[in-house]
């Protein structure tokens, strides 16, 4: 019954469905709290994703031991994740992501030692990483080969003891379907890995695994323990607030594919050993506060500069830009060796020059006005003289001929000093002028020496 514009509430009288196995509700419209229950032994699989279900996680699944796929993505509820869900010993799927879940991740999650795909992204989960998500298979381990295909176990002796109105304004409470007990397809589950959602049916489902915890708030450092997680295809942990050196362990996850760590604040170097990882198609460490060389063999010879923006201090041929600033880079292209070059930012370059040149200006304005002693030298350096000899001094010209002692002048029988006056045009020209030299200097340093260009790339990327 998905996809059917249902609205209202899930009433109580699903807790009577205590045989069916499938339970399919998703993209509905359908709210409230969550009916609390625990009869629903027989389910195996329930999909309520992308309705507007809201508050606590009730006890509705406490009972259901046999359940495989838990699918509540996209609603509204609130709250940890219930301990009971600890102990559904059987799960194979867990779906939280795009709720408003929060508080740390629950160890007893850790429990579910046969789970294959978790995704609890988009919420607002909080503090370290588990490490004793090391105890989830992940993939590892057999599994009946049927597991997903599809379901034989029609129930036929319930009647009716629920219904759904299938009109646009729902009242759920007129008749029920068959589709909401039993499916004549393979389960169905979507998930995002390698940077788009997919959707994986029936017996694929065996061989698919992995862990998304992407756009939460967790915090702290990656365990070495994810390391031996060795059977997972995608690792998401993207979007946090993580941070630390990148475990060189991580290079014993063998079938991994995708390996997201944007946007955290991970430091250090990329270690090395994670060349090895043969699978790996998606790598992403972007805007973290990265340094050194990014590895260049293996599979990270096919990534772009894409994977790795944001971090200043990274470094390498795959960046064009030399991990020794003051040394040239040589690469060779085709038959010749092409020198590269970093790329000087010529906006970074112009804002940086007409910075420090407001700054010497108002210190200097501020120094004259403050100071009569630099207010008289400068007066001295740069005013002119009526008669054209600027060496002339006295008191007719109101001069003194000492510009390092104050001059008093009698007017009207009292002592009286005199200051300078500032030439305002005079000075503001001066000081462009001498703008204008170093930074026409140093351009053409730059355009002529290679070596300076580089030495300037690398300082204007920190």
């Amino acid at each position: 019954m998905s996809a059917n514009l249902l609205e209202g509430n899930l009433p109580d009288a699903v807790c009577n469905l205590e045989m069916f196995s499938f339970f399919n509700l998703s993209k509905n419209q359908l709210i409230g709290p969550l009916p609390a229950c625990s009869q629903l032994t027989f389910l195996k699989f329930i999909h309520l994703h992308h309705n507007m279900v809201a508050r606590s996680i009730s006890k509705m699944l406490s009972g259901s031991f046999n359940l495989m796929t838990l699918d509540w993505r996209y609603n509204k509820l609130s709250g940890g994740i219930p301990r009971y869900i600890g102990k559904l010993r059987d799960l194979r799927v867990l779906l939280f992501g795009g709720d408003e879940l929060h508080g740390h991740i629950p160890l007893h999650l850790c429990q579910l030692q046969k789970l294959t795909i978790k995704d609890l992204s988009q919420n607002k989960f909080s503090g370290p990483l588990p490490s004793c998500f090391s105890n989830i298979s992940f993939g590892r381990g057999h599994f009946a080969a049927d597991a997903f295909l599809p379901l034989d176990t029609i129930v036929t002796t319930l009647g009716n003891p629920i219904g759904f109105n299938k009109s646009n304004s729902l009242g759920i409470d007129e008749y029920v379907s068959e589709d909401m007990l039993t499916s004549p397809e393979q389960e169905e589950v979507e998930f995002t890995t390698k940077s788009r959602a997919e959707r994986y049916t029936g017996n694929i489902l065996n061989f698919i695994s992995g862990l998304d915890l992407s756009c939460n708030q967790l915090i702290g450092a990656i365990l070495s323990e994810f390391g031996d997680l060795s059977h997972i295809r995608a690792l998401n942990l993207s979007h946090n607030y993580l941070q630390g050196s990148i475990p060189s362990r991580l290079s014993m996850l063998n079938l991994v594919e995708s390996l997201d760590l944007s946007y955290n604040n991970f430091s250090g170097e990329i270690p090395s050993e994670l060349a090895s990882l043969n699978f790996l198609s998606i790598f992403n460490v972007s805007y973290n506060n990265l340094s050194g060389r990014t590895p260049d063999t293996g599979e990270f010879a096919n990534f772009d500069d894409s994977n790795y923006r944001g971090n200043p201090g990274l470094c390498g041929p795959l960046l064009k830009r030399s991990c020794n600033p003051f040394a040239p880079h040589p690469e060779n292209v085709g038959d010749q060796d092409i020198e590269v070059d970093g790329a000087i930012d010529v906006a970074a370059f112009a804002w940086s020059f007409f910075a420090s040149y407001m700054v010497i200006v108002i210190a200097l304005i501020v120094l004259l006005f403050v100071s009569p002693y630099y207010r008289r030298v400068w007066s001295n350096e740069f005013a002119s003289i009526e008669s054209g000899n600027r060496d002339l001094c006295g008191p007719l010209i109101k001069r003194s001929c000492d510009p390092i002692a104050s001059q008093p002048v009698n007017v009207g029988g009292q002592d009286k000093e005199v200051d300078g006056v500032i030439d305002v045009v005079a000075f503001i020209w001066s000081s462009f002028a001498s703008y204008v030299v170093i930074v026409t200097a140093l351009a053409i340093i730059l355009c002529i020496s290679p070596y300076h260009r580089k030495a300037w790339s690398y300082y204007i990327d920190y």
